[in-house]
């Protein structure tokens, strides 16, 4: 954008830009930079990164700038963060593109990153701007003072505003109205990035969509240093959050290095250049590592490879890309991934998918340069490896073919794949001369694809079938590309136009090559027609061999083949292709006589059929072809018949066919052999077996009958036919009448065949109907049997009719329908017509197999099973319950006695709806309860009536059965449900019309519970349940016991069963709701439909019927239901939550029910209280009794102390509040806040009306004897014994005021008191603690403390005898203390407490007072005794060791003691040992040192105050005076304060005296001076610690200074601008603006003072808001005073900020000649926008004073942060004032505007275990933690910080113990 940045001076920022309409540079903006960086500092480098700008020093500091302003925003020092002291010179820094990570670069090669946002989380140098002085006096006033409206007027005033009287009350308003209008709570501070307070619009951008995530960079910065050749430096860095890349030059580019650094691996990688190469930098966001060799511009990638790298641009640029950089580095052609081309593909790059094809182009070629042979099966692997990318293509081309916007791209994507595959399919053609069979798959692979692409084409690029050969030659032979042509259509091309012979092979391949089915097909077909042929002879394999189409093609001409009996060898060879083929051409059997294949295909066949067990279709077969053991040899196969029993069976049955006579006997055995498959079927294995009749009825069948066949026995020739007779008696004992027949007892045994024994059985009549069988004698022989299809039957007397298959389905007869319908109509019916015939068929089939009709034929076989004791058959039932007809399978179960078990598992074939309704009807009705078990049955005996027992369990259709045949079936079934238990009966008993439903759903409730609830809801009957006529009075008791037992589901259930219209279903979910689930939403929608139920009920004009319920009795279960359900809340809040749902129900129920508005009120008042709603009172409700409970609560509110909820029970309850109100005022005085502020009243008062201290002394002292007396509890001891020692002090602060004085010994009394007082407090204090986790609270200590301090004896000086301070006196041994040894420990502390405050003379009273020996106390006092020369030192230490040299770090001052001063060594000694008073011990032995410099004496100097001997030692000449006046500060604790009331009154003296007596010799007795210069003044500001409160005490003092001095007033400001300049504090600069404006305007432009408004102005500097000094200069003719004074040191300054300040430029061209005037127009709208800036600082108001968020409340950080913008760390203020100052008040705030999240405590306790905070915080913590409303973060820090009670607590609490289980197990 032709923009660039300078930074010039490493001060000033310049932005540039070239325009190429006037081809000149323009400045865009101007800034100075707002730099702490002096002169001698020198820049190693800077970075502009999102509008902020970065300076590095060499010293390792780097400054970050605002680039629009100039204001500085932070400073990190690489060097400490980094932990390294020696770092040398740094020359190189960059910073990641999101501000996280930034890199700093040594002359030494090393290199530190640092992570930004954890370097401003650590150290804190984002500081905030303050309030000024006047906001908070006026918060101050507004919240403190009495008089909030007298305070708001004064500050109204003060800020210039008219006095409103409604401003105060609207002050709270506004203050909640800008607190809600504030930013939206942001993420913790540590989940937001360290910028995100920059002005800049890019860093706010960047802030708002950082997502921070685990840091690259380790806490504390990581530092490495680079392995690089002699004389090699960084010249290039680059850097991201991830990785830092340094560049390494040489001289001459000789030896250019490359490192890489892993900042989270912490591992560097090299490139090391093999030629001269020169780093390029370019300026893009990607920092790319560019080199420049003698062969090009080359990049270098870490951490990727070339592959990577190659597949990324595929994915993500284009393939003309990736193509030019292959060829640009020599690189062959990658290995293109799959899923690049699918991008490609999806983003309809054609690119992508030709670079991926020629990728592939030579998979089938082999590379140039190698003749090696290449195995055609490494082809097929590459062939097939293509295959996913093939199909992907295809694939896109079929997605993209319909859609009309993608049909360019489908066209060009299909002419790309198309022409890849037709060349891969050239290369395989003209690659040799014969293709193996690798190569044929590989073939028959593409152009399978070819095919499936080619009906995607436009149009096909042959001419229509009827066109010539020759045409279509002579089309190819003008083709252009003849040569690519193969050989083979060549040879096809050169024979036709020859007219030579025809080569049927190449024809064949030519034709199908063009995919011409229709000249194929017509060659097919007329290769067998009768006429002459048009096409030469075609053999099978020229088919086979020569065809080149695809498989569809190939295919058709197969079937037309086959249809003429013709086939490929090769489908020859494969039998189940022969076999698809046949089905194709019209199947196996469609030929008349001989087989449509060679003789061989009917043992396959016959094989095939009997490995498939196809029966049918092999009796079909060998009937079609008429084959016989004769004729086909397989059918003769002994091995055959063993392996397949029913096929030897086949064969004699269907030979029976063609020889009726003699082979009935073989039929009948081979049937018998399918009984017997464990061995040979003969008559023999039949009888032993104990199949007699089949026997029996076998030898009727073989030649010579019965008769030949006892006569003969065991010596008959056929082993099959041989005969036991003993064996056959046997057998027929079973049969006696046939045996006395066969073998009669008496008189010769006569011949007896079957037909004798058949002549008794009419009509059956052998003589004539078994005339053909030679064993017949009974008739006449004939020469066959009679049979439908005898010739001679058919022609006398048959009805010849051809019967369709609908004949055979009507009747049955499936098979034989089918059949026929084969035969008939299919043979010659189109595919369409066959599929739909075929689905008809199997509907009726279907419909058929499960109809009434097939149950009547399957009850002949059910009824065989059951004779012979067999399984019955399950086919019936089966195919009923495939059909989903329950019906018939019921009837046919229930009329055939199927088993039970049986019927279940028949049910599993039903859908699971219908299988679980026929699961349900079959199952028993078991006596006992489900709840019950089963050895419990005593207890059900017991609970019958004696005339009743136990029955075993019974079917329920037994049950149905029996119902039906008593009077009254349904009261028969209630009955049943009683005894059995079973509430389906119930169900079933209210399907009859006469049913009461009342009574069914009594029944359904009793049959649904347990015994025990049983027994209770039938207490009241005297009779037997199962004969009990239920009325609505048993319903109330079920009801009632239900629901005191919480059994509500069968009551829900049973009223969905019976009363589905009943308003209390809905009350009853309602009780679901509310017990179960707890929803109360919910259950509250349930509660209003039943009253819109109600109300409609109650509105109904229609009678209602018998079986509804009565409205009365609806209203009065649903008001015990309600009552049951309030009385059964485990929990207040559930009750409350119930009663809250039952306030709108008034009184819709019960006249008398209970006012639910009232109880609902009552428990929300008791909802905070531990005052729990009493359950007597939903019992036994009344006005009179709600009184009474609200009496006792009120009592239980007051003993609490809850006396505004005790107001509001009375109100609700209409009771009296006297006594409340006067228990009220008394418990009011009993609290301690009101007595301690009592006891001040008093004060004030008594002093006020100047009462005599006498008087006033004796008032207090007796109060306080009054507490003594009182008989208390430890408690409230502990409270009174805190009012005594503030009574006893009040007492003595009034004694101490009477003049004349009284004796101390009166005093002294007082405060022993005092102090006995306070050990029994402690002593009690102490033993309550250890008997309880939480310390007493009795006053409160902060203001219990303030009050003791204020009225303490130490502040009197009458007890301030110097005895007190000398050893002597003293006790020396703890036997002479007069206190018990607790009370001695405890006054041991006390006295630790009491030297640690400082008050030494009281300790040494204390310990006088008991005799009380304490080892510091005596070291104090020796300490002090030794500094002043009271007591001599020792020759050895006080521990006995010989005397050593001390240099204690602990001296404030770096003295060398002389070996000859004893007292300063022993001192140093003395602070070593002392433990408690060492602060004392300091100050001693500092003012000790302070008289030995200043040669004055201990006594003289420790008479001072310390501010008097902070001046002598500022005014000593000493060099190092600053450094021991800031120790002496520090040691003496001297206030910030009162240091900086001394150096500015120290300043405006030295100025004065500068001014009035020109410095003459007087500077001996001034701290400063003129002449001493900036830096001695700033020495001197800094001794506070706070420069601010220096300036502002010079600021404060300018009133003071006559006006005389102006000079003085000039260098005053100037003094307070270079104090708020070097904290940054803009409120206090303002100040010294505003002021600097005044005095220049008023008295420096209106005299001879233009020389001090030029020292005004050089001395403060702001040129840019002080403008009007050059106006005044100007217009007054003095303007060149500015350049004349000083020329060397100001001309330089000036200069510079007269270049970029628009107000001097303006001035410069009123004074030069004029200009161009777009130059001048330029300066006009830069002057205009530098005076919008000069009146928005004038707008800033004043400050007083300058706080941080930490000295502030809560209220006042929030103003602060609102006012700046700024977004404080809540963590770190929590942490600091609740957990380390117990400020639970600020807590208390901090609620109530903000939310305590589950993160802010997280913060708080990283925090407590960051600082390792003392023990005594871990109690804060604790109860901080009570205010954690999140569950799982409130027991995770609890047990973390070991908080174990509070984690134990959580866990059994009931509210949170199963979401802690929960969360903790996942």
């Amino acid at each position: 954008d032709g923009c660039c940045v300078l930074l010039l001076n490493t001060c000033l920022l310049l932005q540039l830009r070239w325009t190429d309409e006037t081809a000149q540079l323009e400045t865009l903006s101007c800034v100075r930079l707002a730099s702490p960086l002096q002169m001698e500092d020198a820049c190693a480098d800077c970075r502009l990164c999102r509008g902020t700008l970065f300076i590095l020093l060499r010293t390792g500091l780097a400054y970050v700038f605002d680039s629009t302003d100039g204001k500085l925003l932070a400073s990190v020092d690489f060097a400490s963060y980094c932990s390294l002291a020696d770092v040398s010179c740094f020359c190189l820094f960059q910073i990641s593109q999101d501000l996280s990570t930034a890199v700093s670069i040594t002359r030494q090669n090393q290199a530190l990153a640092v992570d930004l946002n954890h370097y401003f989380r650590c150290t804190h140098l984002m500081t905030l701007c303050c309030l000024c002085h006047l906001l908070l006096s006026i918060l101050i006033d507004l919240f403190i003072t009495f008089d909030a409206d007298m305070a708001l007027n004064k500050n109204l005033l003060l800020l210039n505003f008219p006095c409103r009287s409604d401003v105060f009350r609207s002050w709270e308003a506004r203050l909640s109205s800008l607190y809600s209008r504030s930013k939206a709570p942001e993420r913790p501070a540590q989940g937001l990035p360290w910028f995100r307070d920059f002005p800049h619009v890019e860093c706010r951008r960047a802030a708002a969509t950082a997502k921070l995530s685990q840091p690259s960079v380790k806490p504390g910065g990581a530092v490495t240093c680079f392995d690089v050749p002699d004389g090699a430096t960084a010249a290039g860095l680059n850097v991201s959050e991830f990785s830092a890349l340094v560049t390494f030059v040489c001289p001459g580019n000789t030896n250019t290095v490359l490192a890489y650094w892993d900042l989270e691996g912490q591992s560097v990688t090299y490139h090391r250049a093999d030629a001269p190469a020169a780093p390029v930098q370019r300026s893009a966001e990607e920092h790319l590592c560019l080199l420049l060799k003698p062969s090009g511009l080359s990049v270098v990638l870490f951490c990727v490879t070339q592959d990577e790298l190659l597949n990324r641009l595929m994915v993500f640029g284009t393939a003309g890309t990736v193509d030019s950089l292959c060829h640009l580095n020599a690189w062959g052609r990658c290995s293109i991934p799959i899923h690049a081309l699918q991008a490609g593909l999806k983003n309809h790059q054609l690119d992508t998918v030709d670079f991926f094809l020629k990728s592939k182009e030579n998979i089938l070629s082999p590379a140039s340069g190698f003749v090696l042979p290449v195995s055609t099966q490494s082809h097929l692997r590459n062939v097939q490896a293509l295959c996913p990318a093939l199909d992907l293509l295809r694939s896109a081309i079929h997605d993209t073919h319909t859609e009309a916007q993608s049909q360019q791209f489908c066209d060009q994507l299909l002419s790309i794949t198309l022409t890849f595959l037709n060349t891969q399919t050239r290369v395989l053609l003209t690659s040799t001369h014969e293709l193996d069979v690798n190569l044929q798959e590989c073939v028959q692979i593409l152009d399978g694809y070819i095919s499936d692409l080619r009906r995607y084409m436009k149009k096909f690029p042959w001419p229509h079938a009827s066109v010539s050969l020759s045409a279509a030659v002579s089309i190819a032979d003008t083709d252009q590309d003849w040569p690519s042509l193969s050989d083979e259509v060549r040879c096809v091309c050169c024979c036709a136009v020859a007219q030579g012979s025809w080569d049927a092979a190449v024809l064949w391949s030519y034709l199908t090559s063009l995919h011409d089915g229709v000249r194929a097909s017509a060659w097919v077909c007329s290769s067998t027609a009768a006429d002459v042929p048009r096409w030469p002879a075609l053999a099978p394999h020229v088919i086979n061999h020569s065809s080149r189409c695809g498989q569809y093609l190939r295919d058709q001409i197969l079937d037309l083949l086959a249809r003429q009996g013709l086939f490929v060898q090769s489908e020859m060879e494969d039998f189940q292709q022969l076999l698809w083929r046949l089905g194709q051409a019209g199947g196996v059997m469609h030929h008349g006589k001989g087989p449509p294949v060679p003789q061989e295909f009917h043992q396959r066949f016959v094989l095939h059929c009997l490995e498939n067990s196809l029966q049918y279709l092999l009796y079909c077969y060998l009937e079609h072809y008429r084959l016989t053991p004769g004729n086909c040899p397989l059918l003769t196969d002994r091995n055959l018949f063993e392996s397949f029993p029913w096929f030897e069976m086949m064969l004699k049955l269907q030979k029976i066919t063609r020889d009726l006579k003699g082979e009935l006997f073989g039929a009948s055995l081979t049937a018998a052999q399918v009984l017997l498959p464990g061995s040979q079927a003969s008559i023999s294995s039949m009888l032993l077996e104990g199949h007699s009749l089949l026997a029996l009825s076998t030898i009727m069948f073989r030649p010579g009958g019965m008769d030949q066949a006892v006569r003969e026995g065991e010596r008959g020739q056929d082993p099959l036919s041989r005969v036991d007779p003993q064996l056959l008696r046997m057998a027929l004992s079973a049969y006696p009448k046939l045996r006395a027949a066969l073998f009669p007892q008496s008189g010769p045994r006569c011949d007896v065949s079957l037909y004798h024994l058949l002549q008794a059985l009419h009509p059956l009549d052998p003589s004539r109907l078994f005339g053909w069988q030679s064993a017949n004698a009974t008739g006449e022989a004939s020469s066959e049997p009679p049979h439908f299809s005898s010739s001679q039957l058919v022609s006398k007397l048959a009805v010849v009719e051809s019967l369709d298959f609908l004949y055979y389905l009507s009747h049955g007869r499936p098979a034989f329908a089918y059949g026929v319908f084969i035969t008939q109509h299919l043979l010659d019916c189109s595919n369409v017509k066959l599929q739909i015939c075929k689905k008809i068929l199997r509907i009726c089939i279907l419909c058929r197999i499960s109809s009434y009709e097939a149950a009547l034929e399957w009850a002949l076989p059910v009824q065989f099973c059951h004779l012979h004791a067999l399984p019955l058959s399950p086919a019936f039932p089966q195919d009923c319950a495939r059909d989903g007809q329950w019906l018939n399978f019921l009837l046919f179960v229930q009329l055939h006695n199927y088993p039970l078990r049986q019927v279940r598992s028949l049910a599993a074939s039903f859908s699971p709806a219908l299988q679980s309704h026929i699961s349900l009807a079959f199952q028993d009705l078991h006596p006992t309860s489900s709840h019950q078990a089963v050895e419990d049955q005593g207890s059900v005996a017991r609970a019958l009536p004696r005339d009743e027992s136990p029955e075993p369990p019974r079917e329920l259709f037994q049950v149905l059965l029996e119902s039906q045949e008593k009077p009254s079936p349904w009261r028969f079934l209630l009955s049943e449900a009683v005894r059995q238990r079973s509430p389906a009966l119930s169900v079933l008993a209210a399907c009859h019309q006469a049913a009461e439903l009342l009574q069914c759903l009594c029944v359904w409730i009793l049959a649904s519970v347990g015994d025990d609830v049983t027994q209770e809801a039938t207490a009241h009957i005297q009779e037997s349940p199962a004969h009990h006529v239920w009325n609505l009075h048993d319903l109330s008791v079920l009801w009632k016991t239900l629901l005191c037992r919480s059994k509500i589901r069968p009551l829900i259930r049973g009223f969905q069963l019976f009363q589905r219209e009943s308003p209390l279903i809905y009350m009853l979910h309602m009780y679901e709701f509310c017990s179960d689930y707890k929803d109360y939403q919910r259950a509250k929608d349930k509660l209003l439909d039943f009253q819109k139920c109600l109300l409609n009920l109650r509105s109904s004009s229609v009678v209602l019927s018998s079986d509804v319920l009565p409205v009365q009795w609806v209203e009065s279960q649903a008001s015990a239901l309600l009552l049951t359900l309030l009385k059964q809340s485990r929990t207040q809040y559930e009750l409350r939550r119930l009663l809250q749902l039952l306030v709108d129900m008034e009184r819709l129920l019960k006249s008398n029910g209970p006012d639910f508005r009232k109880l609902s009120q009552l428990s929300q008042v008791l909802s905070d209280t531990p005052v729990p709603l009493s359950a007597h009172l939903l019992d036994q409700y009344s006005s009179a009794g709600l009184q009474d409970e609200c009496r006792t609560i009120m009592q239980q509110l007051q003993d609490l102390g809850l006396f505004t909820q005790a107001r509001t029970v009375a109100q609700l309850a209409e009771l009296p509040i006297d006594c409340l109100i006067i228990k009220e005022q008394k418990r009011q005085w009993e609290r301690q806040e009101t007595r301690l502020a009592f006891w001040r009243r008093c004060h004030e008062q008594l002093k006020t009306d100047r009462v005599q201290p006498e008087a006033a002394s004796q008032f207090f002292l007796t109060q306080a004897e009054v507490r003594l007396s009182e008989p208390l509890g430890s408690g409230s001891e502990l409270v009174h014994l805190q009012e005594r020692c503030l009574l006893l002090g009040l007492a003595g602060h009034w004694l101490s005021l009477r003049d004349p004085p009284l004796p101390v010994c009166r005093l002294a009394a007082l405060e022993e008191r005092q102090w006995q007082s306070r050990i029994r407090w402690l002593l009690l204090h102490t033993a309550l603690e250890r008997q309880s986790l939480f310390a007493p609270s009795a006053l409160s200590h902060d203001s219990f403390q303030s009050l003791l301090q204020e009225f303490s004896f130490s502040r009197t000086a009458a007890l301030d005898e110097p005895a007190h301070l000398s050893v002597a006196g003293l006790p020396a041994a703890e036997n002479d203390c007069l206190l018990s040894a607790d009370e001695r420990k405890a006054l041991a502390a006390l006295v630790a407490q009491l030297l640690d405050e400082g008050g030494v003379s009281e300790a040494s009273r204390v310990c006088r007072y008991f005799r009380l020996f304490h080892r510091d106390v005596w070291l104090v006092l020796k300490c002090r005794g030794l500094a002043s020369g009271e007591l001599q030192p020792e020759l050895h230490s006080p521990d006995g060791e010989t005397r050593r040299s001390f240099m204690s770090g602990l001296s404030s001052f770096v003295v060398v003691p002389s070996p000859d001063d004893q007292v300063l060594v022993q001192l140093k000694h003395l602070v070593d040992q002392c433990c408690n008073g060492k602060s004392y011990c300091k100050q001693v032995l500092s003012l000790y040192e302070l008289s030995k410099e200043l040669q004055c004496s201990f006594a003289e100097i420790s008479s001072e105050e310390p501010e008097a001997v902070l001046r002598k030692v500022l005014l000593s000449q000493q060099v190092d005076r600053y450094k021991r006046a800031q120790a002496f500060i520090s040691v003496q604790g001297l206030q910030p304060d009162a240091v900086a009331r001394l150096v500015s009154t120290a300043v405006l003296e030295g100025l004065l005296a500068s001014a009035q007596e020109g410095e003459t010799g007087e500077k001996s007795r001034l701290m400063y001076g003129p002449a001493d210069g900036r830096d001695t003044f700033l020495q001197l500001a800094k001794l506070c610690g706070d420069p601010n409160l220096v300036g502002t005490k010079l600021m404060d003092s300018i009133p003071t200074v006559p006006r005389s001095e102006l000079s003085c007033t000039v260098e005053i400001l100037i003094l307070a601008h270079d104090c708020f300049s070097l904290t940054c504090n803009m409120e206090g600069i303002v100040r010294v603006l505003q002021a600097a404006r005044h005095l220049s305007h008023t008295h420096l432009a209106h005299g001879d003072g233009y020389g001090l408004l030029v020292r005004l102005l050089t001395g403060i500097g702001r040129y840019n808001e002080m403008t009007y000094v050059f106006d005044l200069l100007h217009q007054n003719h003095r303007f060149e005073m500015l350049l004349r004074k000083k020329v060397e040191s100001v001309r330089d300054r000036v200069s510079m900020h007269l270049i970029q300040n628009t107000e001097i430029v303006r001035y410069n061209l009123r004074i030069a000649r004029k200009k161009n005037s777009e130059f001048i127009l330029n300066c006009k709208r830069k002057s205009q926008n530098c005076e919008k800036k000069k009146k928005n600082c004038e707008t800033i108001k004043i400050a007083k004073n300058a706080v941080t968020p930490l000295d502030c409340d809560w209220l006042q950080a929030s103003v602060l942060a609102e006012a700046y913008d700024y977004s404080p760390d809540w963590a770190e203020l929590l942490y600091q004032k609740v957990v380390l100052r117990a400020d639970f008040s600020y807590l208390e705030e901090f609620k109530r505007h903000r939310a305590l999240s589950a993160g802010l405590f997280e913060d708080i306790s990283k925090k407590m275990s960051h600082h390792n905070a003392p023990a005594s915080c871990s109690q804060n913590l604790k109860k901080l933690l009570s205010h954690c409303e999140d569950v799982y973060t409130h027991y995770k820090l609890a047990y973390e910080h070991k908080f174990l009670d509070v984690a134990n607590m959580l866990l059994q609490d009931s509210k949170t113990n199963s979401f802690l289980k929960d969360r903790l197990g996942t």
